[in-house]
């Protein structure tokens, strides 16, 4: 019967069904509470859905049934890196690696460590080495081309970003990827704007305006909604850019 339930917990976290998994990991642990690879299940899935206190429990229970584990470590270290407890993330991430070299979900969660810690070259070399691992992963290229982008270095970012977006389309490569390509050509695109607001303030017709807002508004939204709030608002003041400037050219 648990490994029916197992089987059923495998697949729907996998489909992205976390709170399924983590209904159909209690029942395993009704039946047998001893399961430490039901715990560690348990701990992804809750990690998922943002209970991560209850996560940490079920890591730490994972660990004391069995102690070689490396996936309880791995959460534990995102669990850390999110509460903003850099060295316990570290530490836990460490963990993880000597458990399994090959967990390359690991060296994602310290290439994201090495980011918020400002260390970008260290990021660069450790979530290069996740790519030699698993080249065909798209979150190690989409935190790699972070790197790149906070290190200011706008073209190796945009190929990252170009990849992540390739092996794996969503909204959140989408807005990193027209902010990126932004940057990139940010004075020929600000010429453009801004001879096209001329020409439109000349000929008193507001539509190619009204197009150019509601498309930096829509890049905005949409870096809002995948958390990138310092991309979002940069968007948004863009977006006030082109009418501001037609009402500017309006009043002269």
């Amino acid at each position: 019967m648990n490994e029916n339930l197992r089987d059923n917990a495998n697949k729907a976290y996998k489909e992205g069904k976390y709170k399924e998994t983590t209904h159909l990991y209690h029942q395993i642990l009704e039946n047998d509470p001893k399961d430490a690879l039901s715990h560690q299940g348990l701990a992804q899935s809750l990690h998922k859905v943002g209970d991560l206190d209850e996560s940490m429990q079920e890591c730490y229970r994972a660990l004391e049934l069995q102690p070689d584990l490396a996936i309880p470590h791995m959460v534990l270290g995102k669990i850390m890196l999110r509460k903003g407890n850099f060295e316990e993330s570290e530490s836990e991430i460490q963990r993880a690696t000597i458990a399994d070299p090959s967990l390359v979900e690991a060296y994602n969660v310290l290439g994201a460590l090495r980011i918020n810690q400002k260390k970008y070259k260290e990021s660069v070399d450790v979530l290069s080495k996740a790519i030699e691992m698993a080249p065909n992963a798209w979150l190690p290229h989409h935190l790699l081309a972070l790197a790149h982008f906070d290190g200011y270095q706008i073209d190796q970012a945009y190929a990252e970003e170009k990849l992540a977006l390739k092996l794996r389309p969503s909204l959140e490569t989408i807005s990193i990827l027209s902010y990126l390509f932004f940057s990139k050509h940010r004075l020929i695109i600000g010429i453009l704007i801004t001879l096209l607001t001329i020409v439109s303030a000349a000929t008193q017709n507001l539509m190619p305006i009204i197009l150019i807002t509601i498309l930096f508004l829509l890049a905005s939204v949409l870096s809002y909604r995948s958390s990138y709030k310092r991309q979002s608002l940069a968007f948004f003041f863009l977006s006030l850019f082109p009418l501001g400037l037609y009402l500017l050219l309006k009043m002269l």
